[in-house]
């Protein structure tokens, strides 16, 4: 027997009278379709009704006709009163009474009752059990205090009340499944089913066989469902289709898109080509996200990207109007980096800039309307809430969705407002609670249960018929899914409840296997080889590996016919594919443009001075282009503003520190040759000096760490550089100059000088002299200085050296060198001699000036073209869509940038 045939037995069992209950609601709308076709097909107009429900309408339909004393506990009324029980009986230490805790609580607590398991009571167990027990003796307290019970115990007082009244069950009733039903469910149902006289229908387990096919990945799977779709179409009616999706999450976005392109936006009532599965959490939609910014800006510390977030968003008509001229705002609060507290981002708003949003005071009054009282009560904050909506215009409805958002949202508030309105909540704890309760709201767009192809979860397909029948993603860890942690749970109270073992788990997903097989008679699983991020999918026991059939990678553009010949972004990347072929003629209009060829820039007057700083020279050598970009025309690049200290700042405040330090250690004959503790606490002493105001702020306050060491046993970037300076001071050498400075160094065959100031200089009686050049940011590569030439710090620190240009070393004394000291990190940390001091160094030196005092007359004489002309542009540049290098395929290969 398959589900057709059960479905015709229950259907004449209906026609006789009797009432049947069902486990989903999918169920119960197909019975009830196929009943009142069957009603027309006997000549009736088929608007009675089946009696076909579920069992949880019926339950709460007979408790209220019961007129009860006491009734079922709302979710916020019991999130609040596990929260006060969680007050008066503490959890384990490191747990916090949070609404994660309350409504993981909440679930442990419906798992044992359904399960007919006393969540006061049992065998010895951990620390967690133990709480939850005695936790449960204090909230069940407080229900019935309040003459409330909770949800799950709905089905055990329906069957004391069915016990002592046996009169209550008049009608003959039947009932449809349930094979893993809780304790009390399946002892009602059995009640009533003795009593009524019905019978109790067991689903089918079918045996057909079933096509299972393999795609390399889940977007392939997808792709191949959706032709089959569409080639089955021509024979089905869609509504005799069906997919059921084993993993919502992974796969309900991504047929949703697809079907879209295939089958066209999905349409209400008769007209649907298809009907999703709701899947879309209304935490996750943008309307809901937008409506608690307000309260998230409140909530996480007045953030800068909050309120920014708030100003931008569409779903607000009196800020969305202004949002590009209030994202101005923003910059402002970058530069002068102020990143949270309403009251600094109010006034750090530029004059200039105030007017950007007319309504500015208005805005301003409903925030800090918000900010007033981090406690009040629920009514309150949604009062205080929904009046800064209405102030600024929201909602902004856009669509369906969003409008089905809307209506979920008011409803959650009216909600909240009608259980818990009185009740003091901080900000924090209202915005938890939204959020939380948010999350169990789920929706899609409307549709027809009995029209269209249906798309719908593992459980809703129970019992339900179909012509055809497509489930995806059949892999293990989705079908058996991995046991339920349960950590309120012990062992013996784990083998009970559905899902709290392995071996329930198999046996669930077993039975399930056998009800798709009676589903219909054709079934297509299908897996994929590898998920989504290249990982390989398992398989899962239940899959046949002797019938599979591996299918192909399907390629849009070479697929002849089909659903995907339907999607815009294919036959539009077709139509272009075939749009040229070799020996097209060429259309009017569509003649191709002559070869690009570049001219140099040439300038009349470039406006270089007599004498230029080695930074401008570094400039120039990089790229001629710049210089003219940003020293002739004088543009400047927008900064960016990035978050945490602004790297060239940091390198600015090292190279003081360290030249006030060697200064200060210079100047003091006592100081010549410091002990680690003395270094320790000079070095200290400048750094705080250096650093002023700005360690109170955060970013900087933890750069002073990274420099000093944040303990004793982890010494800073300094303490480890002083150690290796201490190291070459043992081997002879001695500071003798910092920052020092030269000006009128002549490039031979040049008459542009140079001026420049070096970090340090360094003396040793034999070894002679050497310049170092302190990097705080990515040091320049070896061919830069000695093959390409762009960066020219060091030899011209040396050349100004050799030339007598340095006031305090006026007389050359030994040979020299240069080199680098690194102070990215302390792992990082090092001196790297560049150009060393021999006969090679001399020879480059020449070169050297030979190749800059090109450059420079080049210049002078107006030459200004980009250096992607004569080689490779490796550098990411602000002036790239100015010198057309962006119209050239030529690769970039950014390099770091340096901050000093």
């Amino acid at each position: 027997m398959n589900n057709h045939d059960l479905q015709n037995i229950v259907l004449d069992q209906v026609e006789k009278g009797c009432t049947v209950l069902v486990e989903s609601e999918r169920f119960a709308q197909q019975l009830r379709s196929r009943y009142r076709k069957r009603r027309i097909d006997a000549g009736d107009m088929g608007w009675e009704m089946a009696a076909v429900w579920t069992f949880n309408d019926w339950a709460a339909r007979m408790w209220e006709e019961l007129w009860p004393e006491t009734r079922p506990a709302p979710a916020f009324i019991r999130w609040h009163l596990l929260h006060e029980s969680i007050r008066y009986v503490p959890p384990p230490e490191p747990l916090v009474c949070d609404i994660h805790l309350v409504t993981d609580l909440d679930g442990s607590f419906e798992s044992c009752l359904r399960y007919g398991l006393d969540p006061g009571r049992g065998g010895p167990a951990n620390r967690l059990v133990e709480w939850r027990r005695s936790l449960w003796n204090v909230f069940e307290q407080a229900l019935s205090e309040l003459n409330l019970f909770h949800p799950a115990c709905l089905a055990r007082n329906i069957a004391q009340k069915v016990r002592e009244f046996p009169g209550l069950i008049a009608r003959r009733t039947s009932v449809v499944g349930f094979e893993f039903a809780g304790h009390w469910e399946r002892m009602l149902l059995e009640m009533i089913v003795n009593l009524s006289g019905g019978s109790i229908h067991a689903l089918p387990v079918g045996e057909n066989e079933a096509a299972a096919v393999v795609y390399s990945d889940p977007e392939q799977e997808i792709y191949g469902l959706v032709e089959d779709l569409a080639s089955a179409s021509r024979s089905v009616p869609l509504h005799e289709m069906a997919v059921v999706l084993l993993d919502p999450t992974s796969y309900s976005p991504l047929l949703s898109k697809s079907l879209e392109d295939a089958f066209g936006p999905p349409l209400s009532g008769d007209l649907a080509a298809y009907n999703l599965l709701p899947d879309r959490s209304l935490a996750d939609h943008p309307l809901f996200i937008s409506g608690m910014l307000p309260l998230s800006f409140a909530d996480e510390g007045e953030a800068r990207i909050h309120l920014f977030s708030l100003l931008r968003s569409p779903y607000y008509e009196t800020l969305s109007r202004w949002s590009r001229r209030t994202a101005q705002w923003d910059r402002a609060w970058r530069e002068k980096g102020i990143d949270r507290g309403f009251k600094a981002l109010v006034e750090g708003i530029p004059d200039s800039m105030a007017g950007c949003l007319p309504e500015k005071e208005d805005f301003v009054r409903g925030i800090e309307v918000l900010l007033a009282e981090e406690s009040r009560p629920v009514s309150r904050w949604i009062d205080s809430l929904t009046d800064f909506w209405h102030r600024m215009g929201f909602p902004v409805i856009a669509g369906e969705l969003d409008q089905l958002a809307w209506q979920w949202l008011s409803e959650l508030f009216e909600q909240l407002r009608g259980e818990l309105g009185s009740i003091p909540m901080t900000t924090g704890r209202f915005c938890a609670w939204m959020r939380k309760a948010a999350e169990g709201r789920v929706f899609q767009r409307a549709g027809e249960d009995d029209a269209g192809i249906q798309v719908m979860g593992r459980l809703d397909i129970r019992g339900m018929t179909f012509e055809r029948l497509y489930i995806p993603g059949f892999i293990r860890g989705v079908l058996p899914q991995p046991p339920k942690t349960l950590p309120f749970l012990d062992a013996a109270e784990k083998k009970r409840v559905l899902g709290g073992s392995a071996e329930i788990q198999y046996d669930f997903a077993r039975l399930l296997v056998g009800q798709f097989h009676a589903a219909g008679p054709n079934l297509v699983l299908s897996r994929p080889m590898m998920d989504r991020k290249g990982e390989p999918c398992l398989l899962s026991p239940f899959w046949d590996t002797r019938s599979e059939t591996h299918v192909s990678p399907i390629v849009p553009w070479r697929v002849k016919s089909g659903a995907l010949h339907r999607v815009r972004w294919v036959t539009e990347g077709m139509s272009g594919i075939h749009s040229r072929r070799i020996g097209d003629g060429v259309e009017a209009g569509d003649e191709r443009q002559p070869a690009y060829r570049f001219e140099s820039f040439q300038v009349r007057e470039p406006g270089l001075p007599g004498e230029i700083t080695v930074s401008t020279l570094e400039t120039l050598m990089q790229c001629p282009s710049i210089y003219f970009f940003r020293d002739v025309l004088g543009l400047e690049e927008l900064p960016r503003i990035e978050g945490g200290v602004d790297p060239a700042l940091r390198g600015l405040k090292i190279h003081r520190i360290l030249a006030s330090f060697g200064r200060r250690i210079k100047a003091n004959s006592r100081l010549r040759k410091p002990g680690r503790e003395e270094a320790a606490r000079l070095l200290r002493e400048v750094v705080e000096e250096e650093f002023g105001p700005d360690s109170a702020f955060a970013h900087w306050s933890v750069e002073k760490k990274r420099l000093l060491g944040s303990a004793p046993d982890t010494p800073g970037l300094l303490d480890e550089w002083f150690d290796r300076e201490q190291d070459l001071a043992d081997k002879g050498w001695e500071w003798s100059a910092f920052e020092s400075g030269f000006e009128g160094l002549r490039i031979d065959g040049c008459s542009v000088m140079l001026r420049g100031r070096l970090d340090r200089l360094d003396f040793h009686p034999s070894l002679g002299i050497r310049c170092w050049d302190y990097k705080t940011g990515n040091l320049p590569r070896l061919a830069d200085v000695l093959e390409h030439m762009v960066s020219p710090q060091l030899p011209a620190y040396l050349l100004a050296l050799e030339k007598g240009l340095m006031p305090e070393i006026p007389v050359r004394r030994g040979t020299s060198a240069a080199g680098y000291v690194d102070l990215r990190s302390v792992r990082q940390l090092r001196h790297w001699i560049v150009l060393k001091a021999c006969d090679a160094t001399a020879a480059f030196l020449e070169e050297w000036q030979r190749q800059v005092g090109a450059v420079l007359e080049q210049v002078r004489s107006g030459n200004m073209s980009p250096c992607w002309i004569n080689g490779s542009c490796e550098r990411t540049c602000p002036f790239e869509c100015l010198c057309d290098f962006i119209d050239r395929p030529t690769p970039r290969f950014p390099l770091g940038r340096d901050e000093h």
